[in-house]
């Protein structure tokens, strides 16, 4: 019985995990990544070419609605000073807590239908 209760409880526990994480708002999405391009102008050249960037938070920011633009524009600049920390390897828990949210943003993403997701 407990061979077979702890594979059951960790194959629980990481689909749980996954679920969650495509519980993401997709204005936080927007946020991250415009905090992104925000943190890039602050320091041109350090952050290298992110083209895509800017279009992953359009992206989001559309998923998430027009209603969404004040919930994207009150955790900007929180963002921007995470993404900053992230690139320049300032501070662990900031890059570690980018990391967790750019790949739940991620699953957001694979979990929509591709019809969601269409570039116009």
């Amino acid at each position: 019985m407990k061979k077979t209760l702890i594979p059951l409880l960790l194959s629980l526990a990481l689909a749980s995990h996954a679920a969650a994480q495509t519980d993401r708002d997709p204005a936080q999405c927007a946020a991250l990544w415009y905090g992104m391009t925000d943190a890039a102008a602050d320091y041109p050249g350090t952050f290298g070419t992110m083209p895509d960037t800017h279009a992953l938070a359009a992206q989001f920011a559309a998923l998430a609605g027009p209603d969404a633009a004040d919930r994207i524009a009150a955790q900007r600049a929180d963002f921007r000073l995470i993404a900053k920390a992230k690139v320049l390897g300032r501070d662990r828990i900031s890059s570690d807590l980018f990391d967790r949210i750019a790949e739940s943003c991620d699953a957001l993403l694979a979990s929509l239908p591709p019809s969601a997701t269409a570039k116009p």
